[in-house]
């Protein structure tokens, strides 16, 4: 692979992705932001490096150094894991062996990076590496909470706190996490999850059928609540089928149908055909820091939705069906659901207000912060259920972060890293063969 780009004018960066998961894997928030930031900037998108000493169910291992280009401005890389540990040893690493083979396979790259951005708390360590460079950390889920394993959890705590107080500014996806961070730190921004532009155009009428197709997609775990299955099977005269992987119970029952793992692009078919969509979870905390991106999902086919209530799907009363208990699920259950947008203006007024699209307009204001040194004004952001991005201005006046001015100069060149040739640093669009100097915070 070419690593070639262009830098249009002073506004472009090159940013380096810490992604949580590979960019091939199912398409969610790390790859929508990576696709919308390499509009405007160059993105490396660097994939979880995965360690010699683990392996995929077919034995084959993929810790072989690998990258591809996916864009004009937006590169796939993944670092060879030869010296890399699974998470669940990396607490035993004490002088940062291993990593510093990760990071050295960075440096070799050449590249001036401007910002980092860390899509996983987990990969502080990586990033720790890099001091001089400003920092962004987008929490998409409390960490911890969803790892079960305890060595992981011990070390998810020590990197959640090095990356909370290093971090220019931090993102989250859910009001209680944005609360949470608030709490201890300044410069704390809600950025919700959102639809792809591609869902536009998929309202659709409701269905007059006389027994409902009950439907859930997602992953099937521990987190999932199967005494609502039961319910729903008893009492909701229909047939549920669960689309997605199952690592947990299943319920065994008829008029309860799985699918397993589905191709994304057969994901529309299932939608169409149901009539209430499904967001069975188990109450508890960890339901509290999840933004449901299925409900949007759900929304943008106009189904109606029984969803267990908590603290994210409350934001989505207006459109949606909550429970709390069997009772009332059973209640929604016998009831009339009505789809949740009467009008197709109705729906087109949520889903533009809920694109990739609109949070990246926002990202570009923040990215500018990382330049200007200073943050951006309150912005709303779901016109339609008055969810707004917050900017958090009490405590500190000044972040502690110190960020450096980066005074080296890379003379353009060709290098080999891992058998990959590429071009060391970028031209301006008038052709200027060095890269003109600028200011870090």
């Amino acid at each position: 692979v070419v690593f070639s780009y262009y830098k249009a004018g002073n506004t472009k960066m090159n940013i380096l992705y810490l992604a949580p998961i590979a960019f091939d894997y199912l398409k969610q928030r790390p790859q929508y932001l990576a696709e919308e930031l390499a509009k405007k900037h160059c993105v490396w998108y660097v994939e979880p490096t995965v360690s010699v000493l683990s392996r995929s169910d077919n034995g084959k291992t993929l810790c072989t150094a690998d990258s591809s280009r996916i864009s004009r401005s937006l590169y796939r890389v993944r670092l060879s894991g030869r010296f890399s540990l699974p998470y669940k040893l990396k607490i035993f690493d004490r002088m940062r062996l291993f990593i510093r083979y990760e990071a050295a396979q960075i440096r070799r790259m050449r590249i001036r990076f401007d910002l980092i951005w860390v899509g996983y708390c987990g990969r502080y360590d990586l990033a720790k590496c890099f001091p001089h460079i400003p920092m962004i950390y987008d929490q998409m889920d409390d960490s911890v909470l969803l790892t079960p394993d305890w060595l992981t959890r011990r070390y998810l705590v020590r990197a959640e706190t090095w990356v909370s107080a290093r971090a220019r500014i931090v993102l989250t996806t859910a009001k209680m996490l944005y609360e949470q961070m608030k709490s201890v730190r300044d410069q704390v921004y809600l950025l919700p999850n959102a639809l792809p532009q591609t869902y536009e155009g998929n309202y659709l009428p409701q269905r007059q059928t006389k027994h409902r197709e009950f439907l859930y997609i997602g992953t099937i775990a521990e987190w999932f609540d199967n005494d609502s299955i039961r319910c729903i099977a008893a009492y909701g005269n229909g047939k549920i089928t669960l689309v997605g992987p199952v690592t947990g119970e299943k319920i065994r029952r008829s008029g309860v149908y799985y699918t397993g793992k589905v191709p994304k692009e057969k994901i529309g078919a299932y939608l169409e055909k149901s009539d209430v969509c499904l967001y069975p979870f188990q109450a508890g905390k960890l339901l509290d820091t999840i933004n449901p991106v299925k409900i949007y999902e759900y929304l943008a086919f106009n189904k109606p939705v029984i969803a267990r209530r908590s603290i994210e799907t409350e934001q989505f009363q207006k459109y949606i069906y909550l429970y709390s208990n069997e009772k009332e699920l059973r209640q929604l259950l016998s009831a009339k659901l009505e789809p949740p947008f009467a009008t197709q203006e109705a729906y087109d007024r949520f889903i533009s207000c809920n694109t990739w699209e609109r949070r990246a307009a926002f990202l570009e204001q923040i990215l500018t912060t990382v330049t200007a040194n200073r943050l951006p004004e309150q912005i709303q952001l779901h016109k339609d259920d008055k969810t707004q991005l917050h900017k958090d201005t009490g405590g500190q006046k000044n972040d502690k972060t110190q960020l450096h001015k980066d005074t080296g100069g890379q003379k353009n060149g060709k290098r080999n890293w891992n058998g990959l040739h590429r071009t060391a640093d970028c031209a301006d669009d008038g052709g200027a063969r060095n890269r003109s100097n600028r200011n870090r915070l």
